[in-house]
């Protein structure tokens, strides 16, 4: 496993140019940060998420029995519904994004990503009972990012008729939920557009070094409309281009396209079922960042 792991590493390493420029962007953000500790903290990180990511691509299996997948997605399932209970007082399903993943600070978000990946996998294992409890599951997130990342990669990766009409159906469902944020208290228009205005308004202020890797909550404060500052706590700019740009300033896209690609060529090839799962996954998660910002 550590052999593979290493050689999968060295094949996914940036060229020592690309290093130097990263290194570059990495000292110039911190020195010139709004918080200096917490961007060097978060650039330490980011070798750190590096390596993970590669050693899951190396770890990765190429097929896995469907019976465990099954009820690996189905504890999930179970134990997420159970502490969303347990968190509710009661059974309560038609709150906002209150479905949970076995630790109070992994909220909807965050769980309903992880259940993308496990319907992916299972989806490109063939397994549909796996994906039919991972696809319960997102819908009970209630989280419209996940929702459109997941619809790009199944129609990337080529849809049968039944997953179609599961995904007319669950956009269905997200409907609702949708239009509540273009006419209620914390619509659209006057939360999620001041949110993108205050992170381009931080570009435009230090388009060079940004305001400090992970201190977007801080620069808000500075850079915010006064109604973000009433809304609930906001710790990123529900885009990765515009946390990017707001945070490392423009060189922060270019080192994220230089560690994706480097990533993409580790890839297995796109006929295996593990390379179609990956690339799915990419695309998925591209286009929940659309509305959304993980690592």
């Amino acid at each position: 496993m550590w052999q593979t792991f290493i050689t999968t590493l060295r094949k996914a390493l940036p060229t020592k140019w690309e290093l130097l420029f990263i290194f570059f962007v990495a000292v110039y953000n911190t020195v010139f940060s709004l918080q200096p500790w917490k961007t060097l903290l978060f650039w330490c990180f980011v070798p750190l998420v590096y390596c993970f990511i590669v050693f899951a691509i190396a770890w990765l299996p190429e097929e896995i029995d469907h019976r465990k997948l099954t009820l690996i997605a189905f504890l999930l399932l179970v134990v997420s519904l159970a502490w969303t209970v347990y968190e509710a007082k009661g059974i309560n399903l038609s709150g906002w994004r209150t479905f949970r993943l076995t630790l109070p600070f992994f909220v909807s978000t965050t769980s309903a990503a992880f259940f993308i990946y496990v319907f992916l996998y299972s989806y490109s294992q063939h397994a549909f009972w796996a994906e039919l409890f991972s696809l319960i599951s997102l819908m009970l997130t209630q989280s419209r990012g996940p929702i459109l990342g997941l619809a790009m990669a199944i129609l990337y990766g080529g849809v049968n008729i039944y997953w179609f009409v599961a995904l007319t159906g669950f956009i269905i469902y997200a409907i609702p939920y949708t239009l509540r944020e273009v006419i209620g208290p914390y619509a659209f228009y006057t939360q999620r557009f001041h949110i993108w205005r205050a992170a381009w308004d931080m570009f435009i202020m230090r388009p060079f070094s940004g305001v400090g890797f992970g201190t977007f909550p801080k620069a808000l404060e500075i850079y915010g409309h006064p109604f973000l500052l009433q809304a609930l706590p906001l710790n990123h700019a529900h885009d990765l281009l515009l946390e990017l740009l707001a945070e490392i300033g423009i060189a922060g896209p270019i080192v994220f396209l230089i560690l994706l690609w480097h990533l993409y060529t580790i890839f297995p090839d796109g006929n295996t079922q593990k390379g179609h799962f990956l690339r799915m996954s990419l695309v998925a998660y591209l286009g929940r960042n659309i509305f959304d910002v993980t690592p």
